[in-house]
């Protein structure tokens, strides 16, 4: 992870900087556009100074908030994920209008670095940090590749993120999170399982899918999604919520969707009205996953008029439950195995220290000594023949001395050479006088 930030450190692709934006009034509208480094107001203040910008840099960290500070009040936090077009992005702006108009004001974290315009207000943007078309340029990538590489950008200061959130959790009850609409970019990534784990180790964290209702009137696409709800179930290991959007649009549609989700029956004579081939492969696959998408919790919703919205929040507080009598629980599982995990390479790595350490001394010290031998025909071997060779037994003390005691030889023998080459005659060169003659060498 350092590597990778000293890597990209000198890019101006990315700033190794998190702005965090002030949407706590009630229009949440900000019109002032500021660069402010008042750490003290982050720190001590429930909510800024409406119309202002707050930086959070790695040389500018909020003092106390670090990866263990304790979180008095846990929000909860919906990562709204689902295929392009499905309108999850209005999905999450008409649920945070929704819990506005309860005074219950949710903070917005936008992760998708090729959006335009968020239809919201965004506390936390990834364009301010990570410059998406910089990094198509810079990288020669495609617009996957560059929404890939800009959430591996942002991972690497994402403990900044957390901070900031785990800082603001005692002022919501809800923290939503915009994801990009190439749903593989962001379920399949390594930074996007890193950004969705770390807010499942520390805040109640339900992943929404969203999907397209209007879509699903055909059972071999229905099939399809479902098999596609069921990947994310597994892969996020987290409680799901399943939004079927778009209502407003044909509102037979939910009944008729409801059905096939509960009842097999019923979704495969739909199946066998269609004469394409993979409509039994449909069947087949339907069949059996159907022990699993039919408990998944699913709430009709339409983005467009709001309809749906508390019967989505019912299901979100649900998901809660779950998420803290059965996720939690496997949380605590996977901290401790992990602390297991990194004790143990800590052991051997301390003991691997030890032995190429050990090994490096003597080393030095067998080099100095053979050096010793063939510039100044010195050895400072001893010759003894009755000294005995010391075992593999000894104690470490008595090697440190033996070492101390060679060296201490060594440095009196060419301080005495020394002495010998500069006064041959072996008068003092300090009481000579000049009638004599005698001239000294250095």
């Amino acid at each position: 992870m350092e590597e990778l930030r000293e890597a990209v450190k000198n890019l101006d692709i990315r700033n190794l900087v998190i702005h965090e934006k002030d949407r706590t009034g009630p229009s949440g509208n900000v019109s002032g556009s500021g660069i402010r480094n008042d750490t003290t107001q982050l720190a001590g203040s429930d909510s800024m100074e409406a119309d202002s910008t707050a930086t959070f840099d790695s040389s500018n960290r909020v003092e106390g908030a670090t990866a263990e500070t304790p979180i008095e009040k846990k929000p909860t936090v919906l990562f709204m994920l689902g295929m392009a077009g499905s309108g999850k992005t209005t999905f999450t702006q008409r649920f945070a209008s929704h819990l506005r108009a309860q005074s219950k004001t949710p903070y917005i974290l936008n992760f998708d670095p090729a959006c335009v315009d968020p239809p919201f207000p965004v506390n936390i943007d990834i364009r301010d940090t990570v410059n998406y078309q910089k990094v198509m340029q810079q990288y020669n990538l495609g617009p996957n590749g560059g929404i890939v590489t800009s959430l591996n950008l942002f991972t690497t200061i994402f403990d900044q993120v957390l901070d900031i959130v785990k800082l603001r959790a005692k002022s919501h009850e809800y923290i939503l999170v915009d994801t990009p609409g190439q749903l593989e970019c962001f379920l399949w990534s390594a930074s996007g399982q890193i950004i969705l784990h770390s807010f499942a180790a520390y805040f109640p964290t339900l992943v929404i899918y969203v999907t397209d209702l209007t879509l699903c009137k055909n059972p071999i696409t229905f099939a399809s999604n479902m098999m596609y709800g069921v990947t994310i179930l597994y892969k996020s290991k987290l409680p799901m919520i399943l939004a079927l959007n778009k209502i407003d649009i044909d509102p037979s549609l939910g009944e008729i969707v409801k059905k096939w989700i509960v009842d097999f029956e019923a979704l495969e004579s739909a199946l066998h009205t269609s004469e394409d081939y993979s409509a039994t492969f449909a069947s087949s696959l339907t069949l059996a996953l159907e022990e699993f998408y039919n408990v998944i919790e699913n709430v009709i919703v339409s983005a467009t008029d709001g309809y749906g919205m508390k019967e989505f929040e019912e299901s979100v507080v649900r998901g809660v439950a779950e998420y803290n009598s059965t996720y939690v629980g496997i949380y605590k599982e996977m901290k401790i195995e992990f602390g297991k995990t990194v004790k143990e390479k800590q052991d051997k790595d301390f003991a691997r220290f030890r032995k190429d350490f050990h090994t490096t001394a003597s080393s030095k010290l067998f080099s100095m000594q053979a050096t010793s031998t063939l510039t100044h025909g010195i050895d400072l071997l001893p010759h003894d023949s009755d000294d005995e060779v010391t075992s593999d037994s000894d104690s470490q003390e008595e090697n440190e001395t033996d070492d101390e005691e060679t060296i201490g030889d060594f440095r009196t023998r060419e301080s005495t050479k020394r002495d010998i080459k500069r006064n041959p005659s072996g008068t003092n060169p300090g009481t000579s006088s000049t009638s004599t003659g005698a001239k000294f060498q250095f």
